[in-house]
């Protein structure tokens, strides 16, 4: 039975590559999101096992002005404010999350509210190749615990 792998980027052309590898690995379908609005319905509505999250991303209504301003005190990564949207409204719930990004690791990591299913790589040095086998190892990981 394939797994289901969510990603969530406002540039989908930018994940061409890395989204034909994981398709044609065989063991993954792949679901995708431009925005908080769309990530939550396929959230709610199918199951998956891996999210993928870009950090930049341009703003979604679906945040309130008080979440956004709020996270834009801290940073002004969209994706930090998407990620702690989606765990309070209990839509990552033992969900493992990738987040792709080429910002600085260390300028990030400490924004995001739960980091216990989470993981940060940067994306310049991620090949196609190299993002299935961390989606793999993720997957592996999280089923040991």
């Amino acid at each position: 039975m394939n797994r289901t792998v969510l990603i969530i980027d406002d540039e989908m052309i930018r994940m061409g590559s890395y989204i034909d590898r994981i398709k044609r690995s065989g063991t993954w379908n792949v679901e995708k999101a431009r925005r908080l609005s769309e990530a939550s319905h396929i959230l709610k509505s199918k199951t998956i096992d891996v999210v993928i999250l870009d950090i930049n991303m341009p703003f979604d209504e679906q945040l309130t002005e008080k979440d956004w301003n709020l996270i834009k005190k801290i940073t002004n990564h969209t994706g930090v404010a998407l990620y702690n949207y989606l765990l309070r409204e209990e839509l990552l719930i033992n969900i493992p999350v990738l987040v792709y990004t080429s910002v600085d690791i260390n300028d990030i990591k400490p924004y995001f509210i739960d980091g216990s299913n989470l993981s940060i790589v940067h994306r310049m040095y991620m090949t196609p190749m190299q993002l299935l086998n961390r989606i793999n190892n993720i997957i592996e990981e999280h089923i040991k615990k």
